[in-house]
């Protein structure tokens, strides 16, 4: 909350932070989060949340987990009752999202951290994807995708909006002819959006930094109800 009050301070009106099990531990001093079942409880009873939603913040970008564990990540792949956790406590989110901040044109951004580390190991940026965590990767976009459109699909009327992202944060690899998230995953997701967690394009920015851009919206499969680009700098700073 404190942060949030001296963004707002500032005159921005985004406020990107994690939302899900690591909250508190990992970010915040706020409660344990075990008491928690569900995001939509998170959302709707959790005190510094409901403070953050209240205030005059326009977008809203969130790293979004379920409470309850559902892996991906394993070689014993993304499972059913993986899916379910997933689509249902996102759904329930979205479906609070839309209808409690209904009139007031807020934006909310649903995604997740640096992809590309999430499919190799020990952060090892020569390591080609692993297959088994490219192909579970793929499926639990694709929930999440789901879970965002359903809900919006069934909460119709109302002025907020809410999208789901990917986040890349290991271009320079594609453009070198070599795989990764962006060459992998993201033609085989209908992600609206993309995050670019731009620090290995930051040396020589010039040059890098808008063929990263493009090259990772020429892999993002068209969304006809969405216009113009579709991709963002999620992170970016120098020592």
């Amino acid at each position: 909350v404190e942060t949030a009050e001296v963004i707002q301070g500032m005159g921005s009106n985004i406020l990107k932070f994690r939302f899900g099990p690591s909250f508190s531990k990992r970010n915040y001093a706020g409660p344990n989060p075990g008491q928690y079942d569900r995001l939509v409880d998170l959302a709707a009873h959790e005190p510094s949340f409901r403070a953050v939603f209240e205030m005059p913040f326009y977008y809203y970008f969130m790293w979004v987990a379920p409470m309850q564990p559902a892996k991906w990540g394993d070689a014993d792949g993304f499972t059913r009752k993986d899916a379910l956790i997933t689509y249902r406590e996102i759904y329930d989110l979205v479906t609070y999202l839309l209808k409690t901040y209904r009139g007031s044109g807020k934006h909310f951004y649903l995604g997740h951290w640096e992809g590309d580390w999430l499919l190799v190991r020990d952060y090892d940026a020569q390591m080609d994807p692993i297959p088994h965590r490219v192909e579970n990767m793929i499926k639990w976009l694709i929930v999440r995708q789901k879970a965002v459109d359903d809900a919006k699909r069934d909460n119709p009327d109302t002025d907020v909006q809410v999208f789901h992202y990917c986040e890349v944060n290991q271009v320079m690899k594609g453009l070198k002819g070599q795989k990764c998230l962006t060459t992998e995953v993201l033609p085989h997701v209908s992600v609206d959006y993309v995050s670019y967690s731009a620090y290995d394009a930051q040396q020589n920015a010039a040059t890098n930094l808008p063929a990263a851009l493009d090259f990772i919206e020429k892999h993002l499969p068209a969304k006809p109800e969405l216009s113009g680009k579709r991709v963002w700098i999620g992170e970016f700073g120098f020592k």
